[in-house]
């Protein structure tokens, strides 16, 4: 444009209004583009309302074991139930804080229309909760460590033979879901 206007050959409202034309365009562009995944997003939440649904799984537990966190992996916690069950919350959702990990507290999922888990939530009801032991990260890359919620028999004592055990024979975990 300044060469334009310093030469003379060109009107300096040509330039300007290329540029204008070009800066127009990629505004509606990125309106455009916003708008379809707003919408998108917005057909997503309605599906949620219209689901209405939520699931929720209640931990109460006075015995916890910690294991140490290795690379960017998420928290990972063994939480202690009755009938000799230990259920294993695991992610990037449960660091600690001022109240996790605790007695008590429900973790509810809310569904979007397809049922995938759009957000998740913790309820907090019971005391701030201290691991009985923390399982060194070196260690417990010699366990098989269930997937989050999942639930395995047994003792929290007993827990680190247990892990090593089922790593070594790859068939001992269980399923069964609280």
């Amino acid at each position: 444009m300044i060469a334009s206007i310093a030469s003379r050959s060109v009107p300096p409202f040509i330039p300007l209004a290329a540029w204008f034309a070009i800066c127009a365009g990629l505004v509606v562009w990125a309106v455009v583009s916003s708008r379809r995944d707003l919408m998108k997003e917005i057909d997503r939440l309605e599906a949620t309302l219209k689901r209405n649904e939520a699931h929720e799984v209640t931990v109460r537990s006075t015995e916890m074991i910690e294991f140490e966190e290795e690379e960017d992996e998420g928290a990972c916690y063994a939480f202690q139930l009755k009938d000799d069950r230990i259920v294993f919350i695991v992610g990037q959702e449960y660091y600690p804080s001022a109240k996790f990990p605790n007695t008590d507290f429900s973790l509810v999922s809310i569904q979007d229309g397809d049922g995938r888990c759009i957000e998740e939530l913790i309820y907090k009801r019971g005391h701030k909760l201290k691991p009985c032991r923390m399982i060194p990260a070196k260690f417990k890359s010699e366990m098989l460590l269930p997937d989050h919620l999942e639930v395995i028999r047994g003792k929290l004592p007993e827990l680190e033979s247990l892990l090593t055990v089922a790593y070594q024979n790859r068939g001992l975990r269980t399923a069964i879901h609280a």
